[in-house]
C-alpha cells in the first residue's frame, strides 16, 4: 500500500482521471475538506486507510448531478463530517469507524451502510432527509447512535445490528421504519423520543436494559412481536398508535404502559412478563391477552389486573378471564390484608 498525505489524496480526486481508487494510506496531518462538487461524479474508494486530522466531506455548487461515493473494506481512524452534502448515494461495506462520524445538514437519497464495524465513538446524523437508510449487519461496540431531526420517504432499516447506545428523536419515518433482529449489548439504553413512525416492526430485537418510547405517533401497522427485553424496563408512554399493534410472544421484564392511546386492535397474545402496567390508557378497539404470562403477577397493581380481566370479558375469552378474574380478587385481599 503506497502512503499518501490528505492534500496528495484530494488532488487525486479532482484531478478527473479516474473515479477508483485502492491501497492507499492517506495521512491528515490537516483538516481535510473535499467539495463534491470538484470531485467526478461517481468515486469508488477501497482497501484505504485514514488517520490524523478529520476529513470533512462538502458539496456546494455541484457541477456533477447523481453525485456517488463509495466505501469498501476502508478504516477511518479520523473522524469523517459529511455537511450540507446534497448527493444520490453514500454506501459503507465492510469498513470500520474507530472516530466519531457525522451527517449535518444534508440531503442524500440513499444511505447504505453493510458490514460497518464502529468501536467506542459517537455516530451522528442531524437534519438530513433521506430517501432510503439502510443499516445491516453492523456492530456499535461501546457506540452512540444519535439521530435527531431526519426525514425518510421510503424505507428507514436498521437490522441485523448489534447496538449499544441508540437515540432516536424529533424525526419523520414516511413509510417503513425497521428495527428488527438487532441485538443491544448490556448496559445500553434505547429512546425513541417525538418520532412519527409509519409501519414500524421491532420485531425479534432482544433490547437493552432501558427502553423508552414516548411522545410518538404510528400510523399503520406496528409489530413489537418476539422482542425480548429480560433485564429491565420497557416504556412506552404519552404516545399515539393509529393502527394495529402486536405484541405477541413478546418476552419483556417490566412492561409500562402510561398515557397512551390505541386506536386499533391490540394483541399480547402469548406474551410474558414478569410485570406489566397498564396506566391511563385508551383502547377502541379489540384487545387479544390469550394465554399471556405474568410471571411475577402479584407484582402487579390492581388497577391492571383489571383492565387486562375486562379486555378479556370483551373478547369473551372465559377461561383467561376468570385467571384474571381470581388475580384480581387476590390483589384486592392483599391491600386488605386478608391473606
Amino acid at each position: 500500500m503506497e502512503t499518501i498525505t490528505g492534500e496528495e489524496f484530494k488532488k487525486k480526486l479532482e484531478s478527473l482521471e479516474s473515479n477508483s481508487f485502492e491501497n492507499y494510506i492517506v495521512i491528515c496531518s490537516s483538516i481535510l475538506q473535499l467539495d463534491f462538487s470538484e470531485i467526478i461524479w461517481k468515486v469508488y474508494l477501497e482497501n484505504i486507510i485514514f488517520s490524523g486530522q478529520s476529513i470533512i466531506f462538502k458539496y456546494d455548487n455541484p457541477k456533477y448531478q447523481n453525485q456517488e461515493i463509495s466505501f469498501k473494506n476502508c478504516t477511518f481512524h479520523n473522524k469523517i463530517i459529511f455537511q450540507k452534502c446534497k448527493l444520490y448515494s453514500v454506501r459503507f461495506e465492510n469498513t470500520m469507524i474507530k472516530s466519531d462520524f457525522k451527517i449535518l445538514n444534508s440531503e442524500i437519497k440513499d444511505l447504505s451502510m453493510a458490514s460497518l464495524y464502529a468501536d467506542n465513538l459517537e455516530f451522528s446524523i442531524k437534519e438530513t432527509k433521506f430517501e432510503q437508510f439502510l443499516m445491516f449487519d453492523c456492530n456499535f461496540t461501546s457506540s452512540l447512535i444519535d439521530i435527531y431531526s431526519i426525514t425518510t420517504e421510503t424505507l428507514f432499516g436498521i437490522y441485523n445490528c448489534t447496538l449499544y447506545q441508540v437515540k432516536i428523536y424529533y424525526s419523520v419515518f414516511s413509510q417503513n421504519f425497521d428495527y428488527s433482529n438487532n441485538q443491544t449489548l448490556e448496559n445500553g439504553k434505547e429512546t425513541f423520543f417525538n418520532c412519527r413512525f409509519t409501519n414500524a416492526s421491532f420485531s425479534s430485537t432482544t433490547f437493552s436494559n432501558m427502553v423508552s418510547i414516548s411522545n410518538s405517533v404510528f400510523e399503520d401497522k406496528t409489530s413489537f412481536a418476539t422482542i425480548e427485553n429480560r433485564e429491565a424496563k420497557f416504556t412506552i408512554s404519552n404516545s399515539t398508535i393509529n393502527h394495529e399493534c402486536y405484541f405477541d410472544r413478546a418476552d419483556i421484564k417490566n412492561l409500562h404502559i402510561t398515557n397512551t392511546k390505541f386506536n386499533k386492535d391490540v394483541s399480547f397474545q402469548g406474551a410474558k412478563f414478569d410485570t406489566i402496567r397498564l396506566k391511563k390508557l385508551i383502547f377502541t378497539d379489540i384487545v387479544f391477552f390469550d394465554e399471556v404470562e405474568i410471571r411475577k403477577v402479584f407484582e402487579c397493581d390492581r388497577n391492571t389486573l383489571r383492565t387486562i380481566k375486562q379486555q378479556l370479558q370483551k373478547a369473551e375469552n372465559k377461561i383467561d378471564y376468570n385467571r384474571f378474574r381470581s388475580y384480581e380478587l387476590t390483589a384486592y385481599y392483599n391491600e386488605l390484608n386478608w391473606n
